[in-house]
């Protein structure tokens, strides 16, 4: 007997999944696919089809040469079409059904490690809900980064930030959004934090030299040393030209 059509609640925490997941573990003998099937119901196999039909709804994948599944259904062409538009709301409400499911209704929060509150207006958000946008959005940027700095090799998670290309205090829509965001090592975050570095159009890193000379020689030279480099691109979820734009406009001291 066929199995019965997914429905949207179905949909939604494999969507989290495929979000928080590099592309090359997303088949049915990954342990976290197993026990995400079994929660649903699923078979493994169904399961990874089923991510690999939301990888073909994913511009940047295609873009990249990795076409997915072409049995994408109806649920996840609306579901992706609508991430694209409304990317903080779809992405915690998946993340939310997700973390339902596998842990019995429960709702862990994800942290951010060594967390700062964030600068600015929150919609009155507690620091609870800060943590756990926090921690949905870095665990999203690292798996598209796959757990890679966008600037240099540094390739430790425990060494990344995801970074906000528009800050969270400038445009609170976009808190989670990782479109706007960038996995980068400490000392490439603050650079690209206080305007030291930033990406151009042609997605190359620019650099304030001038800027940096009132730093010391090593400091400057692993900052400079960046200019013209093409940035390493994400497997998904690429960066925004227009949060780029804004990052020049608004933070970039060049």
């Amino acid at each position: 007997m066929a199995s019965p059509d997914w429905t949207l609640a179905e949909v939604a925490p494999v969507f989290a999944y495929y979000c928080r997941t590099p592309y090359g573990k997303l088949h049915q003998r990954n342990p976290d696919i197993i026990a995400l099937a079994e929660r649903l119901g699923r078979t493994p196999g169904a399961v990874a089809r089923k991510l690999t039909n939301i990888a073909s709804c994913d511009p940047d994948l295609r873009a990249s040469g990795r076409t997915g599944s072409a049995n994408a259904a109806q649920v996840e062409k609306d579901l992706f079409r609508r991430f694209l538009s409304e990317h903080d709301s779809v992405i915690l409400e998946a993340n939310d059904a997700l973390e339902r499911l596998m842990t019995d209704g429960a709702e862990p929060v994800p942290v951010e490690p060594a967390f700062t509150p964030p600068v600015g207006p929150t919609t009155n958000l507690t620091e609870v809900a800060v943590r756990r946008v926090q921690g949905i959005f870095r665990r999203v940027v690292l798996s598209s980064y796959v757990n890679g700095c966008a600037m240099c090799d540094v390739d430790a998670p425990q060494y990344l930030t995801a970074a906000h290309i528009i800050p969270w205090s400038s445009c609170e829509s976009r808190r989670c959004d990782p479109r706007n965001g960038m996995a980068l090592c400490g000392i490439h975050d603050r650079a690209f934090e206080h305007g030291f570095v930033a990406v151009d159009d042609d997605l190359r890193i620019v650099v304030a030299a001038p800027a940096m000379r009132t730093h010391s020689r090593v400091l400057t030279e692993m900052v400079t040393n960046l200019g013209g480099i093409p940035l390493r691109l994400p497997e998904r979820f690429a960066p925004d030209p227009t949060a780029l734009e804004w990052h020049r406009e608004h933070t970039f001291v060049g």
